[in-house]
């Protein structure tokens, strides 16, 4: 009885979606730990580490945080038996990673739209991916419904201010996002007026925001759960896991972010 358990485990482990065990992997991008998160692979045993700065709770990953982008040390590789190394475009990270002798899988994040990001993050890591065709399809298929929503969403008549940080009672962060992340997806939609600029962050000016009526005011950052927190008259901080972060957890949070700023559009 014990051998025959034994084996239907090893079986439906065999069977299950999981990483190529022949190789060791580091998640320095996000855009590939949030969907190894979506795949429910943060537990597989050859995934050995991801950036301290991905928002994943530590009950859901509980191995290696390593410092990403200028913080990141070369010598934390020596820990590893040469590991496939996922991080996100960036010149300077580039350049740390092409003097390791380490196999390193630059994720295109510049320039191209959240799905375009989510194909690429899929072609680089489906070489290393087994028996997951099903994972994959249903992913497929939750992502081409928020891609329909966005589409049939009629635009919002409040404008909104979206800024990179919480908003206080009397303060605000510096810059405000633009032309980047869910922003981006919406201004190219058609679905809502925001602050303009062709840049993908500015500095605030009260001269231009002056400009607007009846604006909303709403800052962004990254949280574990989704929350919409009222702070003052229509202004109001959004979190969210990977709200900051390209890829898929940006179009998950669009889908949640288009039920807020209805709820906030009515109330105007």
């Amino acid at each position: 009885m014990k051998v025959f358990s034994f084996l239907l485990l090893f079986l439906s482990s065999s069977f299950a979606c999981h990483l190529n065990s022949k190789f060791q992997y580091i998640s320095l991008s996000g855009p590939v730990t949030m969907l190894l998160q979506e795949m429910n692979l943060l537990n597989d045993p050859s995934l050995k580490a991801i950036s301290k700065f991905h928002t994943i709770s530590s009950n859901k990953f509980k191995r290696e945080r390593l410092a990403g982008g200028l913080f990141l040390s070369p010598k934390v590789f020596q820990n590893y038996s040469e590991p496939i190394v996922f991080f996100d475009e960036s010149l300077e990270l580039r350049r740390t990673m092409n003097s390791l002798e380490v196999k390193k899988l630059e994720i295109q994040t510049r320039n191209i739209n959240q799905w375009q990001i989510h194909e690429k993050v899929v072609t680089e890591l489906k070489p290393y991916l087994r028996a997951c065709e099903k994972n994959m399809k249903e992913i497929s298929q939750s992502l081409n419904k928020i891609k329909t929503k966005i589409q049939n969403e009629e635009k919002f008549k409040s404008t909104f201010f979206f800024y990179l940080g919480e908003l206080q009672n009397r303060t605000k962060p510096q810059l405000v996002i633009t032309n980047d992340l869910f922003v981006k997806t919406l201004k190219t939609n058609k679905k809502l007026e925001t602050y303009p600029s062709q840049m993908d962050y500015v500095t605030w000016s009260q001269k231009i925001s002056k400009k607007f009526e009846n604006v909303i005011e709403i800052g962004i950052s990254e949280g574990l759960d989704y929350n919409l927190i009222k702070i003052a008259d229509k202004k109001f901080n959004i979190t969210g896991p990977g709200s900051l972060t390209p890829g898929i957890s940006q179009l998950y949070f669009i889908d949640k972010l288009l039920s807020y700023l209805k709820q906030l559009d009515k109330k105007e």
